[in-house]
Parts: C-alpha cells; sequence; structure tokens
C-alpha cells in the first residue's frame, strides 16, 4: 500500500490553503513532490500523487494543468494525443491520465479534468494568452493557481495579465501552426506575446508575492519538504497591476530600464 511520508496529505495540504474542491485550479508541479511516497516505481509515485490531487476534487471541480509544446514556435506539427509535454513529467503523466483532455493549441496547450474540462479543452487556438484562450477561463473562474513544489515564477498566468497591460517588454508576434486532427494537417495562424531578448525580460515574481502576502491574498505553505502556494487569479492580477503601475517593469527580472 501507498503511503505519504507526511504529516500533511494532499488533502490536508490543499484545506489548509483554503482549496475548495468545487474549484477550478491550475497546478503547476514538480514531480519531486512524488517522492514523499513509499513506492520504488517513479511513475507510480507520480499517478498517485494525480490521483490524491483528483480525489480531492472529486469531479466537483475542475484540474487545469499546462502541457506546453511550443510546437509552432519550432516549426512542428502538434498532435493533442501523441506530443509530449515539454514542462515536465508531473505534466506528461497528467495528460495520459485516464479521462483527462487536453486543448489543441499547438503553443500552450493545457490538459483538464472535471465540471469545466470541455470548456478548456475547446479554448481558443489562435492565440495564447487573449480572450476565450485557456487563460482567460482561469479569470472566468477565478481559478486558483498552485504551484505545487515549485516557484510562483511557474504561474504562466502572468503572461495573460502581462497581455492585458500591453506591457513594454513583450509584442505579438505570428506562427504559423499545423495541427494533426482526425489524420489530417490543418494550418492555422497562432499570436504569442514574446518577450523582447534585448532586456532580461524573463518573468520575476517575487515583489508579487511579497505585496501580496502583505496584503495576506496569497498562501505561502509547504507539503512536506516541498512548497505549497496558492493565490486566486482575482487576487494576482490585482496585485499585479497594482504592481505594473508602479513600475512597468516589476514583473521581470530587470526592474529599470
Amino acid at each position: 500500500m501507498i503511503k505519504l511520508k507526511l504529516e500533511n496529505s494532499i488533502a490536508e495540504s490543499f484545506s489548509s490553503a483554503g482549496i475548495k474542491s468545487s474549484e477550478t485550479v491550475m497546478i503547476h508541479a514538480d514531480a519531486g513532490v512524488a517522492a514523499n511516497y513509499n513506492n520504488p516505481e517513479n511513475s507510480e509515485k507520480i499517478n498517485q500523487l494525480i490521483k490524491d490531487i483528483l480525489d480531492y476534487f472529486n469531479n466537483d471541480g475542475t484540474i487545469v494543468v499546462p502541457t506546453f509544446t511550443y510546437s509552432s514556435t519550432k516549426n512542428e506539427i502538434y498532435d493533442k494525443y501523441k506530443t509530449p509535454s515539454s514542462v515536465g513529467l508531473f505534466t506528461e503523466h497528467f495528460r495520459r491520465y485516464p479521462g483527462v483532455l487536453r486543448s489543441n493549441n499547438p503553443i500552450f496547450s493545457v490538459a483538464s479534468i472535471g465540471k469545466n474540462a470541455d470548456e478548456f479543452s475547446n479554448s481558443r487556438i489562435d492565440d495564447c494568452f487573449g480572450k476565450k484562450t485557456s487563460f482567460d477561463l482561469l479569470q472566468k473562474y477565478n481559478a486558483q493557481i498552485i504551484c505545487l513544489g515549485c516557484s510562483i515564477d511557474s504561474m504562466t498566468f502572468i503572461h495573460y495579465v502581462e497581455q492585458e497591460l500591453n506591457v513594454p517588454y513583450r509584442f505579438m508576434k505570428n506562427f504559423d501552426g499545423k495541427i494533426k486532427i482526425n489524420e489530417n494537417i490543418e494550418n492555422i495562424k497562432i499570436s504569442y506575446y514574446v518577450r523582447d531578448l534585448k532586456i532580461n525580460s524573463e518573468c520575476d515574481l517575487g515583489l508579487l508575492q511579497e505585496e501580496a502576502q502583505k496584503e495576506d491574498l496569497i498562501y505561502c505553505g509547504s507539503i512536506g519538504r516541498f512548497p505549497l502556494t496558492a493565490i486566486s487569479a482575482n487576487n494576482f492580477i490585482k496585485i499585479a497591476k497594482k504592481l505594473f503601475q508602479k513600475n512597468k517593469f516589476s514583473l521581470i527580472k530587470q526592474r529599470f530600464i
């Protein structure tokens, strides 16, 4: 029997974070968290972690996990059933888990399961972070954005907010996308709000986390030795906009230009 070597389980940790089982959540997770399970096979540990997460929401909520491939930026054909996720073992195991649906976005696909999974799997695919994309749906449902065993900088939702704010260190770029659907290859144009590489425009959400903690709008805890961070989409947007008004470069590594 697989057991956690933790004082707090997934259910206890999510409950402590104020995450309700009926909510929509986006989970960024490091597969290393699965090391908490007493089982010799790494793949079984990761699947057990996924099962425990699913059990917590018990079909009442919606779980969304990034399964980004960046296929169109590499001139590759995207097949939602076969193209592996490029963002970690946890995400790859999740996309292959029974009952999980995956979207057709050839750059920023997501995998989802639960009551709103159909909406996420059918989200807009000709843009990455604009209206009617999976990230826009996170705002629509005021999703809890969760980092499990990884830094808050993993929260890709920031790029949705940056696109809304029209930040000065990103710009819109169009890519030719190829998607395999029912054995046919379909061509699309997809817009992606890319970084300005002339400056150090990598995401740095340290100030956002600090400000959110001051206002008690973010949960920063742990599960075993791994960090657990959770913030609602609306609170994320609120803090990001506040920081942007003070300094247009407050959300990236190069704070001043």
